[in-house]
């Protein structure tokens, strides 16, 4: 029986009995499957994959008894090609990536937070797999500052590649594969400049958006507004009414510290967001296909509002950092600041005085207030007079 539409029963079969190496790729009205080996495990004169079989063509029998031939032929082929196999010499950093993916302090992370080390974590392995993934106690302090002084040109990324060390040699110590942590000897300069990011204005906000529905593309005016709350990009394009907004009221927990977010709408980004279309439960999609913002095709059409409002250098994950200084300035209580931005109880003390270092208006108005105290006093009167 072959199929014409996609029969779940089936994919589930196809799961359960297909050999390694075999890759199903669900279609519209038929599913194909294909025989793929990487790179790194191909025999010599393999195709990077082959055609198996497709749910419209072919039974499920033959496309089984298919990926079966074709993988009996691949590991006769291993053999007959001598195919070095990599393996992870025990106490590698790549080894001790795998071990440190198991821990207790990774997998209580959030999986934003997860995802976000996966870069890291991936790149410092492929430096490990580069130099033939030697034990962790052959690695030099000069080796390790090499290395992170490929980020030398992005001191926060740097600092970020040694605290991801830092936790690999943690993990090495705690398995005994060394007895000390060598990132304590790396000390990395501080960076010359500190937060050069143009901070946005509410009049900015505000002029963002009408130029965004002036030019056709409204909803990323709709998500400039719902950033000016004080939100994470990824919350914003997630947001759904009436789960996450309900009657100009935000309640829901950010997909990174999953900390509860519960505050009113401003009055602006209410009827912002009530302009939307009929039907468009997201509070911002993208407008050409209607369909949830990906991040490249929202950094394009943002870029495209900067353009024409000659705004260059202005980002939008700076909005949030914006909207901090903004409600600093308004007096802001560290339990209200918790509500409208998610940061934990502890986070907020921090927060606020990594805002507070930032703002050069907040940095002068002490200036100010201490010249206009000077102007109202009285001056001393000279003892000799």
């Amino acid at each position: 029986m072959t199929l014409l539409k996609r029969d779940y029963r089936i994919l589930a079969e196809l799961k359960d009995k297909l050999p390694p190496l075999c890759v199903i790729r669900p279609r519209k009205n038929y599913t194909t499957v294909y025989f793929s080996v990487p790179a790194r495990l191909r025999p010599k004169g393999w195709k990077p994959s082959y055609e198996v079989g497709r749910t419209d063509k072919h039974t499920t029998a033959e496309i089984i008894e298919r990926g079966k031939e074709l993988y009996a032929e691949y590991k006769a082929a291993k053999k007959t090609d001598d195919l070095q196999l990599p393996t992870f010499r025990k106490g590698s950093l790549s080894h001790i990536i795998t071990l440190y993916k198991q821990s207790e302090h990774y997998t209580n992370l959030k999986p934003a937070t997860q995802k976000g080390y996966i870069s890291y974590l991936n790149t410092v392995k492929r430096w490990s797999d580069s130099a033939g993934n030697p034990h962790i106690k052959e690695l030099t302090l000069p080796t390790a500052i090499e290395f992170l002084n490929l980020w030398q040109d992005a001191p926060r990324t740097r600092k970020y590649y040694k605290a991801i060390l830092s936790k690999l040699y943690q993990v090495a110590m705690q398995k005994g594969y060394v007895t000390h942590n060598l990132m304590e000897g790396v000390k990395l300069p501080k960076a010359q400049t500190k937060n050069t990011y143009k901070v946005w204005s509410e009049e900015q906000i505000y002029t963002f958006n009408e130029k965004a529905k002036e030019i056709g593309v409204p909803n990323v005016g709709r998500a400039v507004m719902i950033a000016w709350e004080g939100f994470r990009q990824t919350d914003i394009f997630n947001c759904v009414e009436p789960f996450h907004y309900h009657k100009g009221r935000f309640k829901f927990k950010t997909s990174k510290t999953n900390e509860q977010i519960n505050c009113a709408a401003f009055p602006e980004t209410i009827a912002c967001i009530e302009e939307r279309p009929a039907g468009q439960i997201h509070l911002t999609v993208n407008d050409k296909s209607g369909e949830p913002w990906t991040m490249h095709a929202f950094s394009k059409q943002f870029k495209k509002v900067c353009d024409a409002l000659g705004m260059k250098g202005y980002q939008f994950r700076k909005i949030r950092n914006s909207a901090a200084i903004y409600c600093l300035k308004a007096g802001l209580s560290d339990q209200e600041f918790k509500q409208r931005f998610g940061w934990s109880k502890a986070m907020v003390e921090h927060e606020i005085d990594y805002y507070t270092d930032i703002d050069q208006d907040i940095i002068e108005s002490g200036n100010d207030k201490i010249l206009a105290m000077k102007k109202r006093s009285t001056p001393r009167q000279n003892p000799q007079e």
